[in-house]
C-alpha cells in the first residue's frame, strides 16, 4: 500500500506572493485585452465622427425601388381581385422630426426646387405673410404625399392614404364613373 503524500504547507507570505502575482497578472491581460478596444472606439466615435456620421445620414435617405415580387391576382372567373402598383408615399412633418433651424432651412430650399417657387417665397409663406393659391396647395400636397386637412390643419387622416391605395386597385373601366361622381360630389359642396 502506498502512502498518501503529504501536501507541502505553504507558508502565508508565500500564499500572499501567489494572490499579489495572480492579481498583477490578471490586471496586465485586463489592460492589454482592454486598451486597444478603448482605442478603436475612440477612434471610432471622436477621430472618425464626420465621415461615419455623413455615411449614416447617406445610408437612411437612400432610395430604394422595391417592386412587388407578385402580380395580379385573378378569381377563378379571371376577374382582377388584386393588382400589384408602384406607390410611392412620402411625409414630411417637421414638428415631428425635432430639426434644427439650419435643417429646416435646406428643407425648404428643396421643397422650394421640388415645386418650382423661389426660396423666398417658401420663407414668406412659412412666416404667414402670403397665403397659398389652391393650385399650390395641391402641388404641395402631391409633393409631400399629405392630405390637404393635414397641411392646412395639422390633422392627420389615415384613411386618405387608404382610400388613395384603393382607388389605384380600382379597374380602368369605372374610372369615368369615378370621376363623373368626384365631380357631382365636388359640385354639391361649391353650392
Amino acid at each position: 500500500m502506498k502512502r498518501p503524500v503529504p501536501k507541502p504547507k505553504i507558508s502565508g507570505d508565500a500564499s500572499r506572493l501567489i494572490l499579489r502575482r495572480t492579481v498583477v497578472l490578471m490586471a496586465l491581460f485586463g489592460v492589454a485585452v482592454f486598451v486597444p478596444l478603448i482605442m478603436k472606439l475612440f477612434s471610432l466615435q471622436v477621430m472618425q465622427y464626420e465621415t461615419l456620421s455623413q455615411l449614416a445620414a447617406d445610408n437612411q435617405t437612400r432610395i430604394s425601388k422595391i417592386t412587388p415580387p407578385r402580380g395580379t391576382v385573378y378569381d377563378r372567373n379571371m376577374n382582377v381581385l388584386a393588382v400589384s402598383a408602384d406607390v410611392e408615399n412620402v411625409c414630411i412633418d417637421p414638428n415631428e422630426l425635432g430639426l434644427s433651424g439650419q435643417d429646416l432651412d435646406a428643407i425648404a430650399d428643396k421643397l422650394s426646387e421640388l415645386l418650382d417657387v423661389s426660396v423666398s417665397y417658401m420663407a414668406e409663406v412659412e412666416r404667414g405673410r402670403t397665403g397659398i393659391s389652391v393650385k399650390m396647395l395641391i402641388k404641395i400636397c402631391d409633393v409631400l404625399g399629405l392630405s390637404a386637412d393635414y397641411v392646412l390643419f395639422g390633422e392627420k387622416r389615415c384613411g386618405d392614404e387608404q382610400r388613395a391605395q384603393r382607388i389605384g386597385r380600382i379597374d380602368s373601366r369605372y374610372l369615368p364613373l369615378l370621376d363623373g361622381v368626384i365631380g357631382e360630389l365636388l359640385a354639391l359642396n361649391r353650392e
